[in-house]
């Protein structure tokens, strides 16, 4: 069971985990604001509630998890509850998922007779994987199936190497979304960098991932 709350109804939640008659794993989504470390909405009421709970469901089956972004939980609840943070996904994780992610997308367009082309080269996925770093697996399969549905022809459809600055643009839009913005790429031309351009263009392939 998944829940995102208000303060109103946490307590409600609390106590229908603790009256529940079965065994089971609670996830709830957006509680950090209420135990927060240093929240403008840190209530003591649910902090109480919290550790109460936690000694009650010690020696039961029960457990909750407290799912959130930037959660730092308030100095009492911290020898109570262990906290793991989850890294954003790898290049290596992102190509590994792109591979699936566009072998699944192909299969559903095959089940509805759609041509479903992937013209990408080894380095074409590498790019496009780096182009989709910072964003999380289920942010990158949202955006492989947006873009089907807009590139969906009467021919079919194309996934090539014109996928790579959307997928910078998709990122962007998120990122500004979250409040934070990127700088524009300067037009002023800088003494020098054109040649530094030239010469990483020339040995780019020292970085790809054949290389390493």
């Amino acid at each position: 069971m998944t829940v995102r709350v208000r303060n109103v109804g946490l307590i409600y939640v609390f106590e229908y985990i603790n009256n529940f008659g079965g065994n089971g794993v609670f996830i709830l989504g957006d509680v950090h604001p209420f135990v927060g470390k240093n929240s403008l909405q840190l209530s003591w009421e649910v902090l109480t509630r919290v550790k109460n709970l936690y000694h009650r469901l010690k020696p039961t089956e029960k457990r909750i998890v407290f799912l959130g972004q930037n959660i730092q939980l308030h100095e009492s609840l911290l020898r109570l509850i262990p906290c793991c943070e989850v890294p954003l996904p790898s290049i290596e994780q992102i190509q590994d998922h792109l591979e699936s992610y566009l072998l699944y997308l192909q299969e559903s367009a095959s089940e509805q007779e759609v041509t479903f082309t992937v013209s990408l080269t080894t380095e074409d996925k590498e790019t496009l994987a780096r182009a989709a770093l910072g964003l999380t697996l289920e942010e990158i399969s949202d955006f492989l199936r947006l873009t089907v549905k807009e590139r969906l022809t009467s021919k079919g459809i194309v996934i090539d190497t014109t996928v790579i600055p959307l997928v910078v643009e998709y990122k962007t839009r998120l990122l500004s979304q979250m409040g934070i913005e990127l700088g524009k790429l300067a037009t002023i031309p800088f003494g020098g960098l054109d040649l530094l351009r030239d010469w990483l263009q020339r040995r780019s392939r020292l970085f790809s991932k054949e290389a390493r």
